[in-house]
């Protein structure tokens, strides 16, 4: 009898299918979770994806749907797209949350496997620069670095976050980029003029980074990375020790001039963005924030707890100066610390150097001046690679030098393994919607948006099951009182006690009146007033609004927001539709044409106001302004409705127009 030996080349790989198996298997409870935040106004609410039909046109009209950042991320959506058409169309969307999480699995997955490929490459390198590393110690450090990656609970919500494919995706292709860039690099510094080394990094720049930016900006970064590696691994030298000109004149060519080209289209509507209205937050003080909450991105990738890691973060402490709080003159410090020991480090542990700059160079843009929210998880899932490769790389490196290597890499082993069950049990929370927004809401209960989501989805399950009426009302009487809260839970109770049959609070009104006149409106504020005026038209059960004080809210609203369209137009859908007043309602939606003359939305809505108001041939001229502006099928509902409602116009009136 023959003994059957394993291949010794394979079982890296087995072990990789492995972990790979082990991911999905912490992942698939998560799967089962609902939609959440962002999802609906970009894909449930989306008419673009409403109407999809399996046409080329739908199609480029849903990749194209998103107002998210300058390039308005087409590869994302069109991905979200083709899941939408997988499950049946747009009609179908809403019951396709676990097939949209599913994919998102999918893609983390295939980003594990590529960057235990680019960990491959780039350890290879390593070994030239430490030739007494093995290949087998470089082969099990590719491992734990992937590893704890995969399984970093952290990630979860770039992963089950099902709208945050926009950033998993994004990191597909960069590292499908940095990948081509190693590999190149590494062809280049045997032969400085090899062909196949300059046609990978140029596919690094020319092709996939453009991929990754149309996916989500952030994408961008990938030739930062490439710059990362190149300095800590390769030094911009050619195998001679000569520096490389070509590739110094590469990264000015696409890094540092796009770079300074992005600044100055970017940066001076920054300084004046009425963006910064809507945060409580200025330029300054989000500059100095960013540096503590850098250090709560490392402590949560390295140190996972998931009672702190969460999707609500809006109630992180602002920095309002250098000591207040002292932590954030520390931080700043501290950061600075960071870069001097990568730098220290280069030399002697170049994976330690590559890992810290590898992290600090994700933070430029999510960390910088652009008018974000403070914190996301979800923007650590690329940077999140190189602190792992700093720890737990030049960890297994190191102790390969031990006698008792086997514990010590038994140890390692622990720690993932221990990530992997925290990853699990996350997951777990977010299989059940009402139960991972009741812990958050217990575990945060100083964030107006996770004890106000808590709220919402009880007033939503209390329309089923109306035995959590009083649990509906106390979470959101409590989300009222949470500092920094909006509009929403108010808006939110008087939809509750219409939908509950109990009285209305007048307090409620003037609370949403009160805020809408001291401050600027933010989006949750226009979604609250949408709410309010859809929950009136609606076919069962509408909302009896006190017309007195609606009135009072869009007063305010308008008088501190007067250039708010969104206001304005729901403002207008009220008058029209809610308060029998087309006059008044053909006053604002006319306003809205002649200020946004290129949106179909607000000329369907003069074209139906007019209809009303009974001026036919001004609602045909709407109506061919729409039929004008219907790029790629968006407007197809629309152009047909306002057809529809001229042609029984007619037929009412007796005339043909």
């Amino acid at each position: 009898m023959h003994s059957f030996h394993f291949p010794r080349h394979r079982l890296p790989w087995l072990i990789l299918a492995l972990l790979l198996g082990i991911t999905a298997l912490a992942y698939w409870p998560g799967t089962r979770g609902t939609f959440l935040l962002d999802d609906y106004p970009n894909l449930v609410q989306n008419s673009a994806f409403k109407n999809l039909q399996p046409t080329w046109g739908s199609f480029l009209a849903a990749s194209l749907s998103s107002d998210s950042g300058p390039t308005h991320r087409p590869i994302a959506m069109g991905s979200f797209a083709l899941n939408a058409l997988a499950s049946g169309g747009g009609k179908n969307i809403q019951r396709d949350a676990t097939g949209m999480k599913w994919t998102n699995v999918a893609i983390h997955l295939l980003n594990g496997l590529l960057v235990y490929v680019l960990l491959r490459l780039i350890l290879g390198e390593y070994r030239r620069l430490r030739p007494e590393t093995t290949e087998s110690t470089c082969e099990w450090a590719a491992l734990a670095v992937t590893a704890a990656w995969l399984l970093a609970p952290i990630n979860l919500t770039a992963v089950l976050y099902v709208i945050q494919r926009m950033t998993s995706l994004a990191a597909t292709f960069s590292l499908l980029g940095l990948i081509a860039y190693v590999a190149g690099r590494k062809r280049l510094r045997s032969d400085g003029k090899s062909v196949r080394g300059w046609l990978g990094l140029f596919a690094t720049a020319l092709i996939w980074t453009p991929l990754a930016i149309f996916t989500k900006e952030i994408g961008a970064l990938t030739m930062l990375y490439a710059l990362v590696i190149e300095w800590t691994l390769f030094g911009l030298r050619q195998a001679d020790g000569r520096r490389a000109k070509g590739l110094i004149a590469y990264f000015v060519l696409f890094l540092v001039v796009p770079a300074i080209i992005g600044m100055f289209w970017l940066l001076p509507p920054v300084f004046h963005s009425v963006d910064w209205e809507i945060r409580d937050f200025s330029l300054g003080e989000r500059l100095l924030t960013e540096g503590r909450v850098i250090w709560h991105y490392l402590w949560w990738t390295l140190v996972p707890n998931i009672n702190a890691l969460t999707l609500f973060h809006d109630a992180f402490p602002v920095s309002k100066g250098l000591l207040n709080p002292w932590t954030t003159l520390l931080s700043w410090i501290g950061i600075a610390g960071l870069l001097a020991a990568g730098f220290l480090a280069k030399r002697r542990y170049p994976l330690v150097a590559l890992g810290l700059f590898w992290f600090l160079a994700g933070q430029v843009m999510t960390g910088s001046v652009f008018p974000l929210e403070l914190v996301f998880e979800h923007r650590e899932y690329l940077p999140s690679v190189g602190l792992y490769a700093a720890l737990f790389g030049t960890a297994i490196i190191l102790v390969q030098k031990y006698a008792r290597r086997r514990l010590a890499m038994a140890a390692i082993a622990m720690v993932i393994g221990l990530y992997g069950v925290a990853l699990g049990l996350r997951s777990i929370n977010w299989s059940n919607p009402l139960r991972q927004l009741a812990i958050a809401a217990h575990n945060h209960p100083d964030s107006p948006r996770a004890t106000y989501a808590y709220g919402r989805l009880l007033t939503i399950l209390s329309g089923v099951d109306p035995k959590l009426v009083p649990a509906a009302f106390k979470a959101l009487e409590a989300a009222q009182k949470v500092p920094g809260q909006g509009i929403l839970p108010d808006s939110t109770l008087i939809i509750l006690a219409n939908q509950s049959e109990r009285p209305v609070k007048a307090a409620w009104y003037l609370d949403i009146s009160d805020q809408l006149q001291r401050r600027a409106a933010n989006p949750g504020d226009e979604n609250a007033l949408y709410s309010l005026v859809h929950c009136a038209l609606r076919d069962k059960k509408p909302c009896k609004l006190d017309p007195l004080q609606i009135q009072i809210i869009f007063a305010s609203a308008l008088s501190r927001n007067p250039g708010n369209e969104g206001i304005r137009a729901t403002y207008g859908n009220y008058l029209l539709n809610v308060a029998g007043q087309p006059d008044k309602a053909r006053q604002l939606f006319q306003l809205l044409v002649t200020q946004h003359p290129g949106n179909a939305s607000y000329h369907f809505d003069l074209g139906v106001t007019e209809v009303i108001c009974g001026d036919m041939a001004a609602a045909k001229r709407q109506l061919e302004i729409v039929k004008r502006l219907n790029r790629l099928g968006m407007s197809n509902k629309q152009v047909k409705s306002l057809s529809d409602l001229i042609e029984r116009a007619k037929k009412d009136s007796g005339t043909d127009g």
